[in-house]
C-alpha cells in the first residue's frame, strides 16, 4: 500500500479566555483514508479527523500574537459550545497542559471515526490521544457535549486572578 502525505483542509478556530488572557486555538483537520480512491465504496471510507492544534496568543493593544507552546495547569475544554478553561489541579483526573475535544461530524458510517474523533491533546508530549479505543463509544446522532462544573468563586477565583 503507497503511503500518502495527510490533506490538511480545514482549520477550526477559537477564541479561548484563557486566565485573562486571549488565546486564538487552530484545530487542524486531515483527511484519513485512500484520498485517491476512485470508486463509490472506497470514497465512503474516508473521514476528516483532527490532526493537531496550534495555539496563539493575541496582543490586542500590539495588534500582534506569539505561539503559546504551554498552557501550565490549565486545561480548555473544545466542542460545539463555548470553549471551557480549568485549572486541571482543582479537577482530579483532569490533564493539566492539554486541550480535550470533542467530533464536529456525524456519524455517518459504522466506522472507526466519524462522531469518535475526540479526544485530548497533550502539549507537552505533543500527541493526541482518543478518549476510548476506536469502536467502544457510538454516539446517537450529534456530537457530545461538555457538563461544566460548578463555577464557583471557590473553585476558579484564585485561577483566573
Amino acid at each position: 500500500m503507497k503511503q500518502v502525505m495527510p490533506i490538511f483542509i480545514s482549520c477550526i478556530k477559537y477564541l479561548v479566555d484563557f486566565m485573562g488572557e486571549l488565546l486564538l486555538v487552530g484545530r487542524h483537520l486531515k483527511i484519513v483514508g485512500d484520498q485517491y480512491a476512485m470508486n463509490i465504496r472506497d470514497r465512503k471510507k474516508l473521514y476528516v479527523v483532527t490532526a493537531r492544534f496550534v495555539v496563539h496568543k493575541l496582543n490586542l493593544e500590539g495588534r500582534n500574537h506569539s505561539e503559546c507552546k504551554d498552557l501550565g495547569d490549565g486545561t480548555i475544554f473544545l466542542g460545539i459550545g463555548c470553549p471551557l478553561v480549568v485549572n486541571s489541579q482543582l479537577f482530579p483526573g483532569c490533564k493539566r497542559n492539554s486541550i480535550y475535544f470533542t467530533g464536529l461530524t456525524l456519524k455517518l458510517f459504522p466506522e472507526p471515526y466519524g462522531c469518535d474523533d475526540l479526544g485530548v491533546y497533550d502539549f507537552t508530549r505533543d500527541i493526541i490521544e482518543p478518549y476510548y479505543p476506536p469502536g467502544i463509544f457510538h454516539p446517537v446522532a450529534e456530537p457530545p457535549i461538555w457538563l461544566t462544573p460548578n463555577a464557583s468563586k471557590s473553585a476558579y477565583g484564585h485561577f483566573f486572578q
